[in-house]
């Protein structure tokens, strides 16, 4: 049902002669039979911008008072749950017979493959970005399989243990000590690996998607 248009009466003039609206286009209706007003006329008067306003305010009013015909009933809701015919979580045909340590188990998703790979890119990046010789540390030797299966294992422990900087790990102030990283790897050893740590050929990237 379209709704009521307010038409605003013509002006007139000292001499009798009725004055044309100065809007550029008058009110128009849409598909829903509602008015649509051109707000790009130009507003002659106090009194036409107050009946626009009037009128949005009636529409506005109009969409509210639908809402009041919602009915809210009380009662137990019951949702409709669609069956499940999967077989959640992990099968026992990817469990080796003989996985008892979390190393076995992280070994079912970092396996030897994996880790070789990301210990042949990161000595590659290495070859791809040297770096000259340096004061106080040592030159750069490629890494291997049982390193990078440490160094994972150090990383993860810093996040048990937090500590403001890397260097900290590697303290040996009596307040902050943790011999247990200085046992595994020296310092400058685990932030040369970190620094060139890769996991593609940058030169040669693969064009099936990502590792």
């Amino acid at each position: 049902m379209g709704k009521v248009v307010h038409r605003k009466k013509a002006r007139t003039s000292k001499d009798g002669h009725q004055q044309p609206s100065s809007s550029k286009r008058p009110a128009r209706t849409n598909n829903n039979g509602e008015i649509v007003y051109n707000f790009d006329s130009d507003l002659s008067s106090e009194d036409e911008v107050s009946q626009r306003m009037n009128n949005m305010a009636l529409d506005s009013s109009d969409e509210q008072d639908t809402s009041s015909d919602l009915q809210w009933n009380n009662g137990n809701f019951i949702p409709i749950i669609a069956p499940f015919n999967g077989d959640p979580g992990i099968q026992e045909m990817l469990i080796p017979i003989d996985a008892e340590t979390p190393f076995d188990y992280f070994q079912l998703f970092f396996d030897e493959i994996l880790m070789q790979l990301i210990a042949d890119e990161t000595n590659r990046y290495q070859s791809q970005n040297p770096i000259g010789e340096r004061q106080h540390m040592s030159s750069w030797k490629d890494v291997t399989l049982d390193e990078i299966y440490v160094f994972f294992a150090i990383t993860m422990l810093t996040g048990l243990i937090e500590k403001n900087r890397i260097e900290d790990y590697w303290s040996t102030d009596p307040l902050k000590d943790t011999p247990i990283f200085r046992e595994y790897f020296a310092r400058d050893r685990y932030k040369d690996i970190l620094r060139y740590l890769h996991f593609v050929d940058n030169e040669n990237p693969p064009i099936d998607g990502r590792l």
